[in-house]
């Protein structure tokens, strides 16, 4: 079972309660490679090949189906293996789509702060290489390729609330 504080299982699950229409606008703003799990990737991939195909749902039954249907999913166990994660994802969901776009702001910055990380280390690879122009090759691509990555999530800022901080405060 998907832990109800994965953010991936939990942006997916909330995709397939939508209709057609809706969870294409939310769909555009994704892409696989946001995805870290190779099932939520897989599912938004369909998801998206449903909605291109002009399909009226995107149910998790639907989904399947498609999968089936289109062998998009090569191979019984990887098709087994994707079907209990969409419908552990969809289990996973809270019933409440108004919390999809800060989902996805959620998801697209996690997508960023592990571009951050993999763009650290291929630069320190490429100083310890000892070779200039790999260091400014990788520093100028790397950095045009994580602007794209920021500005998907700073276009929908995540309207997000002041938290107070209690601690140190004794009870009552």
């Amino acid at each position: 079972m998907i832990p109800a504080t994965d953010l991936e299982a939990v942006t997916v699950g909330l995709l397939m309660q939508l209709p057609v229409d809706t969870a294409r606008l939310h769909l555009a703003r994704l892409e696989p490679g946001d995805f870290t799990d190779w099932r939520a990737a897989t599912t938004v991939t369909l998801l998206a090949d449903m909605l291109t195909a002009g399909l009226s749902s995107v149910d998790p039954a639907a989904v399947l189906g498609y999968a089936l249907r289109t062998g998009a999913v090569a191979g019984e166990h990887k098709l087994k293996r994707v079907a209990e994660w969409i419908a552990d994802a969809h289990r996973t969901a809270p019933f409440v789509p108004a919390t999809l776009d800060f989902h996805i702001d959620l998801l697209l910055e996690a997508t960023y702060r592990r571009h951050v990380v993999q763009y650290a280390t291929r630069l320190s690879q490429a100083e310890k290489n000892g070779a200039l122009d790999l260091l400014d090759g990788q520093i100028t691509t790397g950095y045009a390729r994580l602007k794209t990555y920021r500005d998907r999530f700073t276009t929908h800022p995540a309207r997000l609330h002041a938290v107070t901080d209690h601690t140190g405060q004794g009870a009552a």
